[in-house]
Formats: structure tokens, C-alpha cells, sequence
């Protein structure tokens, strides 16, 4: 556990903040450049992170592979070994991870012809693979319940011969899905919506091309928040981010935009914000709108309750601990002001790094606040404490 508290109000947060590289690009990057059939492609600034070691592993030979809580890497892995002719592999995970649905993907790659059986509980990891020459002319998926299955088929497609891709429902995270065409073409094969739910894939294969990995835009929204918390708060901030990029690949840069005062209004209105395309920035949102003392109603939250935790159970209890009382139904998570006496307890983290990172924001508005697990960050910025440190929050560990 530790204790985050600002070291000196006074001299508020100051430093220059180099930010993780994006691990959305760098596991799409690794698999893509493992496709190419002139050997793999140099990645520059590839991130390190425990997401992207685990993808980094995976391509190493073994029969077991193990992919911890990392939901991309189980997804992508998945479609990769399974048209991988003579892989013969087991891949599991932790035990959140066992219980994260995949049988839409599986049954999508079924239609293709793949082996694949589940080992413990049908519908979910650990898979067995026998991987083998999959063929199909169309491939069909259900897009309303993880951009990331569609990734996968996507970036398998040009191996199997498809030559469409057709989606149904409502699509989630779309931006995930354009991050991917771009570097599908970048690596030498185009796609082009036919319709708003049909992706027509070109012919082709895959060719290595040096690649540099932009800076993490959901890494910056934590940073960004900080800012306009002190900003109202009256702690002085000169904090400067390195590495991000604009235009991004990323959907997620369009925090920037989610966390200026609504013009005229300063952070008073109620906030309306349709997270569908970009729900990892949700538990962000969330706690800041908190701290800012403005309500909110986020719609396209739907697929939080199937990520490392229940991001929506989550984010009710520990918000709670805080004072504040939301609530939820159908997809839709409001917050309408109301406060109740704050509860003295530590934040719990749920195995979830967006949870820790999310709930340091509170350091800002508190003398200070304890986080359980801090190590969780790993998964995604594992220099993120350290960071915080550097810029003048005061890091404490506590012990027992």
C-alpha cells in the first residue's frame, strides 16, 4: 500500500514527464511484424510494459503460454496460433483472465476452420490451439462486445484468404478498429469500409517497415487531469508531457478535449459523454468529474464490466469510500452531485492499473490517499509512481 500526497502545496507539481509508449500500437506492431513474409520489422520505442513483455514471450517457442491479465494479448494470440500450422499451445492467463469471455472469437475462427477447445470453463480461457491453415472468404463477428476481437480477425484475415469482414451490432471502441487498419497499412495491406459495418480487405501479404511507437495517450489522461484539478484547486502545475503525437492513432487523445471546463461554465454543467469509442478512459472521467464537483451521465459503458475487473462495481465502491454516490443502469454511469460522508479506507485496486492510476487523482483534492496493490501499474506504466515522485508528489510506502 502506499500513501500519495502532494509534498508541497505551495510549490505545487512541477517536471518534464516522459510518457510509456502506447501498448495498443506496440502489440498490434508485434504481431503484425511476425505476419511479414520477409521476417520481422524493426519497432522503435516499443513499450515496456507487462502487457507487452507477455506479447513479447508469446512468440517465443513454448507449449504454455501464459498472458496473465492481458486481455489484448489473449485475444490477438488467440487468432495468431490459431492459423499457425503446426502450433500446438496452451494459452491461460490469471484468474480474472479465465473468467473474461472469448467464445465469440473462438467460434469466429471455428468458422474458419480452426482447432481450438476450451480447457476448464466453456466460453473463456485456458484455450488449447493446434494451429493450422484456416480458409474463408468472409469472416463474421459480433462487434458490440470487444473492438479486440475484431482486431485479431482483422489482422489474421490476408492468411486466410478473406476478403471481408462483417460486423454486427453496435460497434464498441472504433477507434481501435481504425488504429489497426493503419498499421495493417503500414505493413502493406489496405482495408476500406464498404459500409458502416463491412470492412472489405485487400488481397496481399505483409512486409516489414520500420515502425517508431507514439507516446500513450491514456497514460496522458491522468496527467491532463491532474492539470485541470489543479487548475481549479489553485496548486501551481508546470508539469510538460514528452511523446505524444497529434493527429494519433490513438481514440483516446480525445481526453484532451473531455477534460477542458465547459466553455462559459467552468466544471459546474452536467457532462454527456458517450464512451463507446473510448471506455478505457472512463474510470479517468470518472473520478475527476468527481474531484471537480461535476455531474455527469456516461452512456457505451457497457463492456467495463468484462475488463480486468468490473469496472463499474469498481468504480461505485471505491468512489464511494470517497463520498460520492453513483449509480448505474443499462450501460448508462451517472453521478448527479450527491454526496455522503466520506468513508475513512484505502482505495482498492482490483488488479486493475487503471483503478490505481485513476484514484491518485485524489491526492489532489486530499491531505492524502492510500492505495492497495500500487504495483499494478505495471501493466501499463510501470515508471508511474516514480513519475509522480519526480514532479513533487510525496510517495510513501506502508507496510503490514
Amino acid at each position: 500500500m502506499i500513501r500519495l500526497s502532494i509534498a508541497d502545496r505551495a510549490a505545487g507539481l512541477q517536471g518534464e514527464v516522459t510518457l510509456p509508449a502506447s501498448k495498443s500500437i506496440s502489440n498490434r506492431a508485434l504481431l503484425l511484424s511476425s505476419l511479414c513474409a520477409d521476417g520481422p520489422a524493426p519497432i522503435a520505442n516499443l513499450a515496456d510494459c507487462e502487457d507487452t513483455r507477455v506479447m513479447q514471450a508469446a512468440f517465443l517457442p513454448s507449449s504454455i503460454i501464459d498472458v496473465r491479465g492481458a486481455g489484448t494479448a489473449m485475444r490477438f494470440l488467440t487468432a495468431f496460433y490459431a492459423g499457425r500450422e503446426g502450433a500446438d499451445v496452451i494459452l491461460t492467463g490469471i484468474e480474472r483472465m479465465k473468467q473474461r469471455p472469448i467464445a465469440p472469437l473462438v467460434d469466429a475462427l471455428r468458422a474458419l476452420g480452426a482447432d481450438i477447445t476450451y480447457m476448464e470453463r466453456e466460453g473463456c480461457p485456458p484455450l488449447h490451439i493446434r494451429g493450422r491453415r484456416l480458409h474463408g472468404d468472409v469472416i463474421d463477428i459480433d462487434g458490440s462486445i470487444s473492438s479486440q476481437y475484431v482486431s485479431a480477425l482483422l489482422m489474421i484475415a490476408p492468411l486466410t484468404g478473406a476478403r471481408k469482414l462483417t460486423l454486427s451490432g453496435r460497434i464498441v471502441s472504433r477507434p481501435y478498429i481504425e488504429m489497426t487498419r493503419a498499421l495493417m497499412a503500414h505493413y502493406g495491406i489496405g482495408t476500406a469500409w464498404d459500409d458502416s459495418h463491412t470492412l472489405r480487405i485487400a488481397s496481399g501479404t505483409y512486409h516489414a517497415a520500420p515502425l517508431t511507437v507514439e507516446g500513450d495517450w491514456s497514460a496522458a489522461s491522468y496527467w491532463l487531469a491532474f492539470e485541470a484539478i489543479a487548475k481549479q484547486q489553485n496548486i501551481p502545475y508546470g508539469v510538460t508531457l514528452e511523446g505524444l503525437q497529434t493527429p494519433s492513432l490513438q481514440g483516446d487523445s480525445v481526453c484532451a478535449e473531455l477534460l477542458k471546463p465547459t466553455s462559459g461554465q467552468g466544471y459546474s454543467a452536467t457532462k454527456h459523454i458517450d464512451f463507446t469509442d473510448c471506455p478505457d478512459l472512463v474510470q479517468t472521467m470518472a473520478v475527476a468529474y468527481c474531484l471537480l464537483n461535476e455531474p455527469f451521465v456516461f452512456t457505451g459503458t457497457e463492456s467495463l464490466r468484462i475488463k480486468e475487473t468490473d469496472r463499474i462495481a469498481a468504480l461505485i465502491t471505491e468512489l464511494g469510500k470517497l463520498g460520492y454516490e453513483l449509480h448505474y443502469e443499462d450501460g448508462t454511469l451517472m453521478w448527479n452531485g450527491n454526496r455522503s460522508p466520506q468513508v475513512p479506507s484505502s482505495i482498492a485496486t482490483y488488479n486493475d492499473h487503471r483503478m490505481a492510476m485513476a484514484f491518485a487523482l485524489a491526492a489532489m483534492t486530499h491531505d492524502y490517499v492510500l492505495i492497495e496493490n500500487p504495483e499494478v501499474v505495471s501493466k501499463s506504466y510501470p515508471g508511474f509512481w516514480d513519475d509522480l515522485s519526480r514532479v513533487g508528489f510525496k510517495v510513501e510506502e506502508i507496510k503490514g
